[in-house]
């Protein structure tokens, strides 16, 4: 019994096909038994046009032309992006390979805590995007106020838990390491500032830790109203505050003043534990005197960036007046930034001579 060729009328040729098989005679780029379809690699039925997937795929959506199964860590309508955790440019006039972002070991070694990196041509460097509570150019150490080993696989950065007894805002409140809190405050202590200290009473996870002893009284408080008698530059009722412009309560001996500099601060107030001022936009230190951090030099001349080397480096902020970094063992220069004299090899693992 025959069977009719069912030909498509606009994609083949003639009415006619195999008389062994019924493939019909196609135009150009058009395939299938009745020249019905795009040819693979090809989309947009009739005029079916070649897929632009950059040599990172090989067929399309027919009907959208969108690549299908990007290949070479590539994505987009075209292949023409890198994967998240990847930089490059895989475009086929560019041709760029997609290679992970090393931030600080790349998503296969299980080490990636970045959703992105991208590349300063100028200076060969990789510039990490980094999740919250990671810091350093590759993402190679916890933020501060944040705890764990991020070169370890699967290992994460996690907020220290105070029990919202320290100031968030202060560097070093907790180790980076173990998580241990470094600066309770409210008149609290322990690994997590979870207990009153000696001399205090009160639920400590909820700021309430009441002193026997009034820091800021100067003697007995009156029996009727509870208002104590206040040290120099101290108020409220149980002389439990420092008056605006004034902190260290602290230190019995009434409120020292903030000493804010006038060009550099937001207002006269500051934080009433440690006297960290509030800063106008690029100047830092507790008294709003000095460049913001990771910058040096006389806020009313210039401040310059510290820069310092990520790799060579024990700390990214420079010394605020002269420019210099802190640098590991073993390593010098101004950036911290070349073996030290004594030593061979290459940053970062510069090694005693002989």
């Amino acid at each position: 019994m025959l069977t009719a060729c069912n030909s498509h009328e606009h994609g083949s040729r003639d009415n006619l096909c195999d008389a062994q098989t019924g493939q019909c005679l196609c135009i150009y780029n058009v395939g299938s038994r009745d020249c019905s379809q795009c040819e693979a690699g090809s989309w947009g039925f009739l005029q079916c046009r070649a897929c632009d997937c950059n040599r990172n795929a090989e067929t399309c959506d027919d009907l959208t032309g969108r690549c299908i199964t990007c290949r070479n860590n590539t994505t987009g309508d075209h292949c023409e992006s890198c994967d998240a955790g990847y930089y490059g440019d895989p475009r086929s006039c560019v041709r760029k390979p997609c290679r992970p972002c090393m931030c600080p070991r790349g998503p296969i070694r299980l080490t990636q805590h970045a959703d992105s990196c991208s590349e300063d041509p100028r200076q060969e460097v990789i510039i990490c995007n980094r999740l919250p509570g990671y810091q350093g150019p590759n993402c190679d150490t916890c933020a501060e106020n944040y705890f764990g080993n991020p070169l370890v696989a699967n290992s994460t950065c996690e907020p220290c838990f105070c029990n919202n007894n320290i100031d968030p805002n202060v560097d070093g409140s907790c180790d980076t390491s173990s998580g241990e809190c470094l600066k309770c405050l409210f008149n609290t202590e322990g690994f997590s500032c979870e207990k009153c200290k000696p001399g205090y009473y009160g639920d400590a996870t909820t700021q309430s830790c009441v002193g026997m002893e009034i820091w800021g009284s100067a003697g007995s408080c009156d029996r009727e109203t509870g208002q104590c008698p206040c040290l120099p530059n101290v108020t409220g009722l149980r002389c439990d505050a420092c008056l605006a412009g004034y902190w260290n309560i602290t230190s019995g001996e009434g409120c020292s003043t903030c000493g804010f500099d006038p060009e550099g601060s937001l207002g006269i107030t500051c934080n009433q534990f440690d006297g960290q001022c509030d800063c106008q936009q690029k100047r830092g230190g507790r008294d709003c005197s000095q460049c913001e951090d990771l910058y040096w030099g006389d806020p009313k001349v210039q401040c310059t960036a510290c820069d310092c080397n990520g790799q060579g480096s024990a700390d990214m902020q420079c010394d605020r007046r002269t420019g210099q970094c802190v640098c590991l063992t073993g390593i010098s220069g101004y950036k911290c930034d070349r073996c030290d004299r004594g030593t061979t090899g290459e940053l970062p693992n510069c090694k005693p001579c002989g």
